[in-house]
């Protein structure tokens, strides 16, 4: 959101911006520096990172959705790790019980350096949508409804149908594709899962496609 009657001409958004995506400028300065006139335009080159946004110390750009804390809230920061890719972005989550107010990074912290990509800084509706998974669904028959179960009813009804497969079609008849947004470890797990307790060499990651 772009408010510039509070914009001061201080250019920090533009001096933030690593890609040249922000076109400022002013006219009408007075004896105090203030400018009459401010304009802002947004080319083509931007990615949505909201830099420029969390430069602004004025208020004149500003997230669109933001929630504002009550005067007498206390607003914790939780430092966590991005879950969108294999970059391992640090995370500055400001959250208030179990409301998320506003993603940051801190820029003495790497890899990021204090930057997030698009998703890295606004991608975070999932947290709180009614749609979000929070315990194992498993449809008992073909066309049936998803019914929630426990954990360890789901993991073994997985691995009753993996040694089923196995035993009928043999290893081959598996194919694993793994995913950026897990760690290193869990994806060097889920590889050897496939190769050893599996016996197949079929396996994939999202990174190349």
């Amino acid at each position: 959101v772009v408010d510039l009657n509070k914009c001061i001409f201080c250019q920090r958004c533009m001096n933030s911006c690593e890609y040249d995506a922000l076109e400022l400028s002013a006219s009408g300065f007075d004896e105090k520096g203030r400018a009459e006139s401010i304009t802002l335009r947004f080319n083509e080159k931007c990615v949505s990172c909201g830099k420029c946004v969390d430069n602004c110390s004025t208020g004149a750009l500003n997230k669109k959705e933001q929630i504002v804390p009550m005067v007498n809230e206390v607003i914790e920061t939780v430092r966590t790790t991005c879950p969108y890719c294999g970059t391992g972005c640090q995370l500055d989550l400001k959250v208030i019980g179990n409301t998320l107010m506003e993603v940051t990074a801190d820029p003495d912290l790497p890899p990021n350096y204090g930057d997030l990509c698009v998703k890295g800084r606004f991608g975070h509706a999932f947290l709180s949508h009614p749609d979000r998974l929070t315990k194992p669904l498993l449809r008992r028959a073909k066309g049936g409804p998803l019914e929630p179960v426990s954990w360890n009813e789901a993991l073994d009804f997985v691995a009753e149908n993996f040694r089923a497969i196995l035993a009928n079609k043999g290893p081959d008849a598996f194919a694993g594709l793994s995913s950026a947004r897990c760690t290193t470890e869990e994806n060097y797990v889920f590889q050897k899962f496939f190769r050893q307790q599996i016996g197949t060499n079929n396996i994939d990651h999202c990174a190349r496609y």
